[in-house]
């Protein structure tokens, strides 16, 4: 013979009490997610021309362009962050500075020729003024 449990609400049960778990439980996997640095556009063309891509990567998170723009990214706008772009896929080697807003030529950038160079890229929340999320400060090497 199986044992039958009975189970009986608590006197203190309210019906939305469900509702304010849910609630509850949502905000704190809500606040799990990792934070989106900034919104990517990449573009082969100058001023935003040619083929473009766009990424919105997790702060501090490094992001290899697409292939078909390795070496060949003219342009970016950078939008709700600030990025710093790196000559080796995987944010290694050399690399910009941090910059906010567009970039209509990469080739005015840290003295110049980064319009053949970029390969990957990192951003944070905030504008180029910010502190950097992902370590020391960078400057153009």
């Amino acid at each position: 013979m199986i044992p039958t449990i009975k189970l009986q609400r608590p006197q203190s049960y309210h019906p939305h009490s469900r509702m304010k778990f849910i609630s509850i439980a949502f905000a704190l996997s809500a606040t799990a997610l990792p934070a989106l640095a900034a919104t990517v556009k990449y573009c082969n063309g100058l001023s935003l021309a040619g083929t473009c891509f766009t990424s919105s990567p997790a702060n501090g998170a490094c992001v290899n362009v697409d292939l078909s723009v390795n070496d060949q990214t003219h342009s970016a706008e950078i939008d709700g962050g600030n990025c710093v772009f790196w000559a080796n896929a995987n944010c290694n080697g050399d690399h910009t500075d941090q910059l906010d807003g567009t970039i209509n030529d990469f080739n005015t950038i840290c003295g110049g020729g980064w319009q053949q160079r970029i390969s990957s890229f990192k951003c944070c929340s905030g504008g180029a003024a910010s502190t950097w999320c992902a370590g020391n400060k960078p400057t153009c090497t």
